[in-house]
């Protein structure tokens, strides 16, 4: 009985050290390629790591470090960038590295609540000469 909790014992301790010695810095499914972030305002930016991890996070010449907590959080904040229609790349690095490409830098509209939010173009009577004549390549849509 001994022999079996303490086989027992050992084989946690390395399945454990296994999942913490793999584990990624991660982002919220909010950050992505083709996202946009609000301009001229301070630009959170957060995320899981391993506690004790150091973060780097790097968007247009600015660069900011933090150290995730004991439950693996960290989150820092970039000073207020401009409208741009270039797009930017954000780096988060830390024992992996997280490149979110095709950042646009604008205006962040939040809509919610009326259900003919989800009526989509495909659905109108026009939509293939609509979307023929759409050429809107800085909207973006989470």
């Amino acid at each position: 009985m001994k022999t079996n909790l303490h086989l027992l014992l050992i084989i946690s301790a390395l399945v454990l050290g296994l999942n913490s010695a793999h584990a990624n810095v991660t982002m919220p499914a909010i950050f992505g390629d083709h996202m946009v972030l609000q301009q001229s305002a301070k630009l959170p930016v957060w995320g899981k790591a391993d506690p004790g991890e150091k973060i780097t996070a790097t968007i247009a010449g600015q660069s900011l470090g933090a150290t995730a907590d004991a439950n693996g959080k960290w989150q820092v904040f970039f000073e207020p960038l401009p409208a741009n229609t270039k797009p930017v790349e954000l780096t988060v690095r830390g024992k992996n590295t997280v490149v979110m490409q095709d950042v646009l830098v604008g205006d962040v509209w939040v809509a919610s609540g009326q259900s003919n939010m989800e009526f989509g173009i495909n659905s109108t009577s026009r939509a293939k000469e609509d979307i023929s004549k759409a050429n809107y390549p800085l909207i973006r849509l989470f």
